[in-house]
C-alpha cells in the first residue's frame, strides 16, 4: 500500500516503509466543515447588520462577528487536520501523527507494544489527549483495539496510545521490525574457488621437477658407492 504525498514528505524521510496504517474520522470532516461554514456565514451576516447601525449596537454587532469569524477558523483548522489519524511502520522507528501533531518512537527505544481497550473516561474523551510522559491520539470507534506502545525517552518512561484500523497488523509490523533491526544485515562471505594462474602453475611444475631431479642424483650415487 503506497503512503499519499504528507506520509512521503513528512513522516517517511527516506526510510524503508514496512506497514501503513490510516485512520479517518468520516464524519468529523463534514460535520466540523458544516459549522465552520456556518459560523462564517452569521459572521457575515453580523458584520453587515454592524455596518447599518451606529453607536453601541455598531460595536456589539461587530464584536459577535469576530468572535463567529475565529470559531469558524478554529472548525476550518480542526476539520483539516483533526480527522486523519496516521501510523508509518519504518525500518528505524514507529510515526504517529493525528493531523500536526504526534511522536516518532525509535524502535530500539520501545519496551513493549499491545493490543488493550482504550478507556476514554480516564482520557476524558478523544482526539488528543494526556500530558507529560502518558499521551493519546485516539479516533471514536477504535476503543475496543488501540495500540499501546510503552518507550523510552532520556530515561524516561513514556506511554503511547494510538488507535489504527488493523491493529492486529500495524501491532505484528513492530514487532517484526524490531526483531530485524536486532538481528542487524545479513553479511555473506565469499569463497574465492578458481583455479591457480598459469603462472602459479608453471612455478609449481618446475619446484616438481627439481626435486624429481635431486632425488635421481641421490639415487645413482649410492648405486655408484656400492
Amino acid at each position: 500500500m503506497s503512503g499519499d504525498e504528507y506520509e512521503t514528505k513528512f513522516m517517511e524521510a527516506g526510510e524503508t516503509v514496512r506497514h501503513r496504517d490510516k485512520v479517518v474520522w468520516r464524519w468529523g470532516l463534514p460535520l466540523m466543515g458544516g459549522f465552520s461554514l456556518l459560523a462564517l456565514a452569521l459572521a457575515i451576516m453580523d458584520f453587515t447588520l454592524a455596518a447599518s447601525q451606529a453607536g453601541t449596537g455598531a460595536l456589539v454587532g461587530a464584536a459577535v462577528g469576530v468572535l463567529l469569524l475565529f470559531a469558524s477558523g478554529v472548525l476550518g483548522f480542526t476539520a483539516a487536520t483533526l480527522t486523519v489519524l496516521r501510523t508509518v511502520v519504518t525500518d528505524r522507528a514507529v510515526h504517529v501523527q493525528y493531523g500536526l501533531w504526534g511522536p516518532t518512537i525509535p524502535l530500539d527505544a520501545i519496551d513493549s507494544v499491545e493490543i488493550a481497550k482504550y478507556d476514554w473516561t480516564r482520557f476524558g474523551g478523544w482526539g488528543l489527549r494526556g500530558t507529560g510522559d502518558e499521551r493519546a491520539f485516539t479516533i471514536q470507534g477504535h476503543d475496543e483495539a488501540t495500540l499501546c506502545i510503552r518507550w523510552r525517552e532520556g530515561g524516561a518512561l513514556k506511554t503511547t496510545w494510538f488507535s489504527t484500523d488493523d491493529p492486529g497488523n500495524t501491532a505484528l509490523a513492530i514487532e517484526r521490525a524490531r526483531a530485524a533491526q536486532k538481528a542487524g544485515p545479513r553479511v555473506r562471505v565469499a569463497f574465492d574457488e578458481s583455479p591457480p594462474d598459469a603462472a602459479e602453475a608453471s612455478e609449481s611444475d618446475a619446484s616438481s621437477d627439481a626435486r624429481d631431479e635431486r632425488d635421481t642424483k641421490r639415487g645413482s650415487a649410492a648405486a655408484r658407492s656400492e
